[in-house]
């Protein structure tokens, strides 16, 4: 005997009936004011937000000037940071020998035209920053679910020790065989 079975979306579809459109995911009827929030900004901020200040523009130069340190101390980066202040001497006319004064600013004009940083050094700088940010926030994060979970704990024992004293209150003699 041969039995075949068909495939129905619905059980009292009919069997030779061509398939019906897919039904819409958010009917037409439905106002915008009643949609869920679809842009970042219309969910509630994070509780977050507001506990570990924002990175700014200050802070990170803050944070690659003293990368920059860090790898000049390291003889990573030929830098050297009083070469700003030599561009500016020997721009200004100064008396001394023409030929002193042409050299220097052609030297310093072909270091000006060599990029500071290498790509790798750029990786390397904000590799670090990042990781630096991040601990900031994991510690802050550590910090404040501890702060939450021991919040929890000493309402749990309240609530614990509440019930006990409920119970003995009502009992008339405590029991062992209760």
């Amino acid at each position: 005997m041969a039995c075949a079975t068909l495939k129905r979306s619905l059980d009292f579809d009919p069997v030779h009936s061509r398939p019906s459109k897919r039904q819409r995911c958010v009917p037409m009827c439905i106002s915008p004011s009643n949609s869920p929030p679809t842009t970042r900004s219309d969910y509630d901020p994070s509780p977050f937000a507001n506990v570990c200040p924002k990175l700014t523009p200050e802070m990170m130069a803050a944070g690659i000037r003293e990368e920059m340190r860090r790898l000049h101390r390291r003889k990573q980066l030929h830098f050297n940071p009083n070469e700003s202040q030599l561009d500016r001497e020997s721009s200004s006319d100064s008396p001394g020998s023409p030929s002193a004064n042409s050299f220097a600013a052609t030297y310093h004009q072909s270091h000006r035209d060599k990029p500071l940083f290498t790509f790798r050094q750029v990786g390397i700088i904000c590799e670090r920053m990042l990781t630096e940010r991040e601990t900031q926030l994991r510690e802050e994060y550590d910090r404040i679910l501890n702060m939450k979970l021991s919040e929890q704990y000493e309402s749990f024992v309240k609530f614990s020790n509440d019930q006990l004293h409920r119970r003995f209150d009502m009992a008339a003699a405590p029991s062992y065989l209760s």
